[in-house]
């Protein structure tokens, strides 16, 4: 469990100590304020029931800040999207053109080049399609750890 305690600064053989039996709060500095020393450290105890419930809250603000970043890069991909079959119209109506024309020189070439486009966008399309499936999954899973979570808050009380 976390816990403070307070120190002069000619208390060193108490802080060092302190620190020898104890372990120093993950993540926590030692603060000074009018002369004193403030020591977070964790004594090894269980955490108590409002600990816990302070965890689980931290934990669900930690899931609905993600779902933000999923929902804003869905956008995005929604975004390329739209531009990328403005992009597959014209190239499909430049493959047509290019087909509809008499045999000509270089004609093959440039059906292969333009089939070749066509395929690339179809295949990011695809890729753009299974980013938005992905994240939308991963929404969904947030959305039921938070729900499951919720409860768990409830059982702590």
């Amino acid at each position: 469990m976390l816990k403070t305690k307070s120190f002069t600064f000619a208390q060193d053989a108490e802080i060092n100590q302190l620190l020898e039996n104890t372990r120093l709060a993950a993540g926590a500095s030692i603060f000074v304020s009018d002369g004193m020393l403030l020591v977070p450290y964790e004594d090894g105890e269980p955490t108590n029931n409002s600990q816990r419930s302070i965890d689980v809250k931290v934990q669900i603000n930690e899931m609905e800040n993600q779902k933000i970043v999923l929902r804003h890069s869905i956008r995005v991909v929604e975004e390329m999207t739209k531009q990328m079959l403005e992009k597959l119209g014209t190239a499909e109506a430049d493959l047509a053109e290019v087909t509809a024309r008499p045999n000509s020189k270089g004609q093959k070439e440039q059906i292969k080049t333009m089939e070749g486009i066509v395929a690339h966008i179809n295949d990011q399309l695809r890729e753009n399609d299974k980013a938005i499936r992905q994240n939308s999954y991963e929404i969904d899973r947030l959305d039921m750890n938070i729900k499951l979570y919720g409860e768990y808050l409830l059982e702590l009380g």
